[in-house]
């Protein structure tokens, strides 16, 4: 079992609402955990002090715009500062980048019934020389045959090592929702996202494509 312990993920989030100026724009800004994982089994004797963490945190900032009685649009750019140690795959440090995404979403209402959709890019990482590997030995399994038949590619020249960046990828994202009120005390909510892992680097190889319903 994964000695991992607790994650803290902050969220906190401010909008100020421009109408009042005469302006149909509202704006936001926010920090949050945008994703992130980690394992930890140094305490197991087979492991070899196997340890990974992966953690993402997140600057949102957005505008929406009321384009009329019934129809609001928004934007959003999310700038992510990444940190990533990967254990026994590399030389043991903490990897750093920063990524960016997208997102744009539009609101339609009609009557007691609100619809609304959004669309959200890929965000991706990219981690240099992260994932370290000894030529060293007869038994190595790189050589210089299998690197130069193009099955490895390796950062420079390789001597001792071989040095390989990694790319992840959060994976791109549509959604719908649907809110009804059904009077003037309840109302019922009904939303779907897709989750397109089967395009996302790195995490293509784990996740399938994910159909996400949500009720309230």
């Amino acid at each position: 079992r994964s000695a991992a312990d607790v994650y803290a993920v902050p969220a906190v989030a401010v909008t100020q609402d421009l109408s009042g100026l005469g302006i149909p724009v509202v704006l936001g800004v926010g920090l949050t955990a945008t994703n992130g994982i980690g394992v930890d089994y140094q305490h197991a004797a087979n492991s070899i002090g196997a340890a990974a963490e992966l953690i993402n945190l997140g600057v949102n900032a957005g505008i929406g715009m009321k384009m009329s009685d019934t129809l609001d649009v928004g934007v959003a750019l999310t700038i992510t500062y990444a940190m990533l140690e990967a254990g026994l795959t590399g030389s043991g440090t903490q990897k750093h980048d920063i990524g960016f995404r997208g997102t744009l979403g539009a609101r339609k209402h009609m009557g007691n019934t609100t619809i609304g959709m959004y669309y959200q890019t890929e965000l991706e990482h990219q981690y240099a020389n992260l994932h370290v590997t000894s030529m060293n030995g007869e038994e190595s399994a790189l050589t210089a045959a299998t690197i130069g038949a193009g099955n490895i590619k390796c950062n420079g020249a390789p001597t001792a090592v071989c040095r390989q960046d990694l790319h992840v990828q959060q994976p791109w994202n549509i959604g719908l929702g649907i809110a009804h009120n059904v009077d003037a005390h309840t109302m019922v909510m009904l939303g779907f996202a897709h989750k397109k892992w089967s395009d996302a680097k790195f995490f293509n190889d784990f996740y399938d494509d994910q159909n996400v319903i949500s009720i309230g």
